[in-house]
């Protein structure tokens, strides 16, 4: 057993080598959770699906609350869907991308006028792509329009000079995302995504975890309350105030198994 101190928290090791013979994995987290009830801000991390499937049943079997979050997609989150689509958009210059975005709550447009823009598709792309010498754009009744492309084309011009999580953030701020998806899960989740995206050195990479579906945040409109159970790629940006992480190296000579307890 290995203790390590660090600011108001510790790491505490167990090599299972150290322990008797008869001593398992899974009777050693049970112990070791048990201190935690009601297990609030608590997280076990695995490498795989399989493992957390394992432990899942093991919580169950104890009547020992949990989430097992690794199926919801993060793209089925309001606001956040619609940030990736416009990411496309700046990114893959993909024109399906935009006009999802454009087609969006963000815009607070109408049918009609959606339909006017998807009519003239070359019209709009000419102008986004700064051309502002454009009669279809400028004949347009509803200035509303004129002001929504506007910003996407300041986002446009600008998104190479920002940071990934600044431009996150500029984006939120100026398409008014918390004005549009205000409920306090919404707000909650856009939040999280945010912090999530500190992480990230480029959007491109940020866009290829979100096309891999390796990005996940808790599931807010879940009434279940426990125990997150996450994979480790999943897990990234994530924060809790105590993980178990699983070590179970199976291509390791010996048959040991380590489990590593975090708290901070």
């Amino acid at each position: 057993m290995k203790l390590i101190y660090k600011n108001q928290g510790y790491v505490k090791a167990i090599c299972m080598s150290d322990l008797d013979e008869d001593t398992n994995i899974y009777s050693v987290l049970l112990n070791e959770l048990k201190t935690f009830e009601p297990y609030d801000n608590v997280a076990i991390i695995a490498r795989t699906n399989g493992e957390l499937n394992e432990i899942a049943q093991l919580l169950e079997n104890e009547k020992i609350p949990y989430i097992l979050n690794n199926e919801k997609s993060i793209s089925e989150y309001p606001g956040i869907f619609e940030c990736f689509e416009l990411l496309k958009y700046l990114i893959y210059e993909n024109d399906l991308a935009l006009f999802n975005f454009i087609s969006s709550p963000l815009s607070n447009l109408g049918t009609e006028d959606i339909e006017i823009l998807l009519k003239n598709k070359k019209e709009v792309l000419s102008y986004i792509n700064f051309s502002q010498d454009n009669n279809f754009i400028h004949s347009l009744e509803n200035k509303k329009v004129i002001n929504f492309l506007n910003k996407i084309i300041d986002i446009k011009k600008n998104f190479k000079n920002f940071k990934v999580q600044n431009l996150i953030y500029e984006i939120i701020k100026k398409f008014q995302f918390l004005d549009y998806f205000s409920k306090e899960n919404e707000v909650k989740n856009i939040y999280d995504f945010y912090l999530l995206t500190n992480s990230y050195l480029s959007v491109l990479d940020l866009l290829n975890d979100y096309n891999e579906n390796k990005l996940v945040l808790a599931d807010l409109n879940s009434s279940k309350k426990g125990i997150e159970l996450v994979t480790i790629h999943k897990s990234k940006g994530l924060e809790f105030k105590t993980t178990f992480v699983i070590k179970n190296d199976k291509k390791s000579k010996s048959s040991d198994i380590d489990f590593l307890f975090e708290m901070n």
